[in-house]
């Protein structure tokens, strides 16, 4: 095959020929995601009125490995609803997996985002309007955990 050949061909096929768009019906407009009647419909309800959440944490640092436990129990309206197991976690995580309690009870609803974060617990209650306690203590020995 010689240049000419080739060229001749290339002139005659057009890789970026594409359909004209106004040649084809028009497409239906993708539903609205935010259409109010839909949130009504997907409402969710708790399943009692909360008007306040305590969470009261006891934390153990293990010196030898280095990790970190906590064990907490949650109020809902002042009344225990769950003492949570020892588990692993530092910081705030008594929060997050109490936060993940209650929304696996029916107590609260969260949002859950694409990259695997939800609402935090204290979002969560500022936009329900009932009121949030969190309380942590730190104890020198893993048997205080349980007292």
């Amino acid at each position: 095959m010689n240049a000419t050949t080739l060229v001749s061909r290339l002139l005659e096929t057009n890789p970026y020929d594409m359909d004209d768009p106004f040649d084809k019906e028009p497409i239906e407009p993708a539903p609205d995601e935010y259409d109010p009647k839909e949130i009504v419909q997907n409402h969710r309800e708790p399943k009692i009125k909360v008007d306040k959440i305590e969470v009261w944490g006891k934390r153990w640092f293990n010196r030898g490995p280095g990790n970190t436990y906590f064990v907490a129990n949650i109020y809902v309206n002042d009344k225990l609803v769950h003492a949570m197991p020892m588990e692993y976690g530092y910081g705030d995580h008594y929060i997050y997996r109490a936060a993940d309690w209650l929304e696996e009870n029916g107590y609260i609803f969260r949002d859950h985002h694409f990259n695997g974060s939800s609402t935090p617990l204290w979002n969560v209650a500022q936009t329900a309007g009932f009121k949030l306690v969190c309380n942590v203590t730190d104890v020198k020995r893993q048997r205080d955990l349980f007292r």
